[in-house]
C-alpha cells in the first residue's frame, strides 16, 4: 500500500492505509517551527498543571 508526500504550511506529512484499518502518517516540520510549537504548549500547561511544592501555575 503506497503513501503518498503532500506539503501544507511548510510542513511535509505522508499517509499510508494499513492492514486492519489502520493508518501510518508520517509528519516532518522545521526544528526551529517545532520549538515555538513545543514552548508554546509548555507554557500553557504550566498554567494548567499542579505540582507539589511549586505554587500554582508556575510548575517548571
Amino acid at each position: 500500500m503506497g503513501s503518498v508526500l503532500q506539503t501544507f504550511n511548510n510542513i511535509s506529512y505522508s499517509k499510508e492505509n494499513l492492514e486492519d484499518g489502520r493508518l501510518k502518517i508520517n509528519i516532518e516540520i522545521e526544528n526551529e517551527r517545532f520549538q515555538v510549537v513545543k514552548q508554546k504548549v509548555y507554557d500553557k500547561l504550566a498554567k494548567e498543571v499542579t505540582i507539589e511544592g511549586f505554587r500554582p501555575g508556575k510548575a517548571p
